[in-house]
């Protein structure tokens, strides 16, 4: 998220492709034989281990050195965020639910303090708008095969009364 970050605010330059490894392209095929992603491609060069990667990013992005500083409050508040939310949806016990609205009331309060609660609501609901932009090219529509009624106009119907 902090690349696409750097990506909007013009800092960098971003193309991101997804490859289904199940049918790679040919030409992907060709340049990375089974190489799984992730990929980075930078002035024609090929980078394809993780930790490459990373030192890449921070030594030839501006500011990217802190797209990889874990701050601890943060990492240890969001830890176990995951599988408190796994029990509640498995469990469905009222216990369970309650641990999750404190460790998310938690992690609210650490945004409040921090004031960053906005910034972390904006790029929230930009998340939500991009993901529904996706689902929309997913979408498809079905005319019924048969009806069982005749749809009436409702202007009629107000008319007749």
């Amino acid at each position: 998220m902090d690349l696409y970050l750097l990506a909007e605010l013009k800092t960098i330059s971003l193309k991101v492709t997804t490859v289904d490894m199940q049918k790679p392209p040919p030409d992907f095929r060709t340049n990375f034989e089974a190489t799984h992603p992730p990929i980075l491609i930078d002035n024609g060069l090929a980078i394809l281990e993780n930790e490459k990667i990373e030192r890449h990013i921070m030594k030839s992005v501006p500011g990217g050195h802190n797209l990889f500083v874990q701050d601890k409050e943060v990492a240890s508040l969001i830890e176990n965020l995951y599988s408190k939310l796994k029990l509640v949806l498995v469990r469905k016990d009222e216990q369970k639910s309650a641990a999750l609205r404190a460790h998310l009331g938690r992690i609210d309060g650490l945004l409040e303090r921090r004031g960053t609660r906005k910034i972390f609501v904006q790029n929230n609901n930009r998340y939500v708008s991009l993901q529904a932009l996706k689902m929309k090219k997913h979408e498809e529509l079905e005319t019924p095969t048969f009806t069982t009624s005749i749809p009436i106009d409702v202007s009629e119907n107000s008319n007749a009364e």
